[in-house]
This record gives C-alpha cells, structure tokens and sequence, in this order.
C-alpha cells in the first residue's frame, strides 16, 4: 500500500523504513472486558521502537477527489478547523479520529509514535518517487503531505497522550458499573423492552412505598 511505500522510501527515518507492520485485528485488554479497539496497523521497529497507525480513506466527493495541489496548498485532506485534539489545539487529525487514536494506543500498552494517514486517488506516474509536497507543525504535531504512485497521502504524527487514556478508562469503567449494567440488569428482568431506555419509562407509584411489586407505564408514542 501507499503507507508501505512511504516507510519503505526512507521518508521516516532507518527506524520505520525496517519496522515490521502487523495488522493486529482486536485487541482486548482483560483488566476491562469492555475496552478493546482494532487499530488498522502496529509498526515494531528493529531497536523495539513501537508505533500505532491508523488508516481513513474520505468517502466525500469533495476530500476523496482532491487532488495532490489542493492537499499539498491545505497541508491537509480533512477540514483543519475540525482537528481539535485535547485542549483545543488543531493537529491536523480530526477531533473524533484524535481520540480513536490515543484510546488504541493505550491499548497497545507500549506505543511511541502514532501515525495518522488519510489517502486520496490523486497519483503520480507508475515510475515517480515517492516525493514529499508540503509540511507543518499544528500543536506539535508533524503534519505532510507526500505524492506516490499509489496516491496522495497526509500524515499526521502524533504523541501517545496516556493521561486521555487513562481519563477515558475512568470515565468508560463508570458508564460500566453504573448506567450500562443497570441497563442491562433492567432488560433481564423485563421491566424494560429491547430498544427502550429507562427515559421512556414511567414507574407507578405503590401505594406503601415499601410494598409491592414493580410496575409502570411506556410513555405514550413508544410501541
């Protein structure tokens, strides 16, 4: 793939162009039976160097036709403005694929870099170099845009943040414990449906208020 091209190219450095690139599939960890993600790559460099990568592929007519000028005059596929990371900073990654990023590399457990790439089919010829159009840094992070003959390409570096991991666990494992499993307790014992929350719900009030047995009404306009 493109991706591969560029490592193999030199273009970031004798430490990735060797990495070996896995595709790791679903990684779990068991502390939390709930938390897992499927990074799209994991690159493992020869001096133990671990990196994360995640693809996008823009379906919108407007990103997916771009072409290599445009990408390299925006250093950017994605829309800037969108690409707040923790804080407010722009990085060049869009907002949600930020996070998405940094919850799989605090799964990886060990994770140095994180490589952020979108690709669109505007390519050089069959026989070009690999050839590197723009570059800047947004918040600390290395964004470039790179030509190949297998597409334009916009790669986004990006530091591993573990404190926004470990504040999306706390926050995950409190959903968990608390509304999720209540939920789910709830749907067990039939007092709610499939599809219903406990929003549509309205409970009946019993007459003693420590006797009697559970009950309650669908809110109207639910089936």
């Amino acid at each position: 793939m493109a991706f591969d091209l560029l490592l193999q190219s030199g273009g970031y450095g004798e430490t990735w162009s060797t990495a070996r690139h896995d595709h790791p599939g679903l990684l779990i960890d068991r502390r939390w039976p709930w938390a897992s993600g499927s990074p799209d790559g994991c690159l493992e460099a020869l001096d133990g160097s671990r990196a994360l990568v995640e693809f996008k592929a823009p379906g919108a007519r407007a990103k997916k036709d771009m072409s290599m000028q445009e990408a390299a005059a925006n250093v950017s596929i994605y829309d800037v403005k969108k690409s707040k990371a923790e804080g407010g900073a722009l990085s060049g990654c869009p907002s949600q694929y930020w996070a998405q990023c940094q919850w799989n590399a605090g799964l990886m457990g060990r994770c140095d870099l994180i490589f952020f790439v979108v690709w669109t089919k505007d390519r050089k010829s069959e026989d070009a170099e690999v050839e590197m159009l723009a570059e800047c840094q947004r918040s600390g992070c290395r964004n470039r845009v790179w030509a190949t003959r297998m597409g334009t390409l916009h790669v986004v570096e990006i530091e591993p943040d573990r404190a926004f991991f470990e504040n999306a666990v706390a926050t995950c494992h409190a959903f968990w414990k608390g509304p999720f499993m209540r939920h789910c307790t709830l749907l067990s014992l039939k007092y709610l449906q499939p599809g219903e929350v406990e929003a549509d719900f309205e409970p009946d009030e019993p007459d003693d208020p420590d006797v009697g047995e559970p009950g309650g009404k669908r809110k109207r306009g639910r089936k």
